[in-house]
């Protein structure tokens, strides 16, 4: 019997790139319609610096021109990605997990407001994706746990850096 293998980027080092993807990634054109398998997979390194790393698929439509409502849309979309992960038993609810979901729900709210101050949205989110992505590599829980946080804190490096790109930062 063959086990399907995951794929992933993996150094012990650091990865500098404008992209780093592993799945695919879409930015412009014609959202896709069909199902596509990416393969699972994680990405990991000592340090990572990129524009955008995406574990999975990632459509942007207009990543030149996204509004403050879009970015909210999706902060919104990661926060339930998130709170499904722990319904499911797939991330356990400790304290950085905590406190990620605390500044997700502060980088909605501000969002939300007429006037949004961008550095407290873009702090926020920085906030999340760094406890998210730092919960992987303390957790010491199944695999699975690892690869949901991944996925997520990589979603939540993604938003920070449209956010950065909106407001400036």
């Amino acid at each position: 019997m063959s086990q399907k293998q995951t794929a992933g980027i993996h150094a012990t080092g650091k990865i500098t790139a404008k992209n780093i993807v592993q799945g695919r990634q879409q930015l412009g054109g014609d959202p896709i319609t069909a199902p596509i398998e990416t393969g699972g997979g994680s990405i990991t390194a000592a340090e990572m610096e990129a524009d955008n790393i995406v574990v999975g698929l990632q459509y942007i439509a207009d990543p030149a021109n996204v509004t403050a409502d879009e970015l909210r849309q999706e902060v919104a979309a990661l926060k339930e990605q998130l709170n499904a992960a722990i319904a499911d038993g797939d991330v356990k609810q400790d304290g950085n997990v905590t406190d990620a979901q605390i500044a997700l729900n502060a980088a909605e709210e501000e969002l939300a407001q007429e006037e949004p101050e961008g550095n407290r949205i873009i702090r926020n989110l920085k906030t999340a994706a760094d406890l998210l992505t730092e919960t992987v590599k303390t957790t010491d829980a199944a695999r699975k746990a690892g690869l949901a946080l991944g996925k997520l804190g990589m979603t939540a490096y993604t938003l920070y850096n449209i956010g950065q790109n909106l407001f400036g930062g």
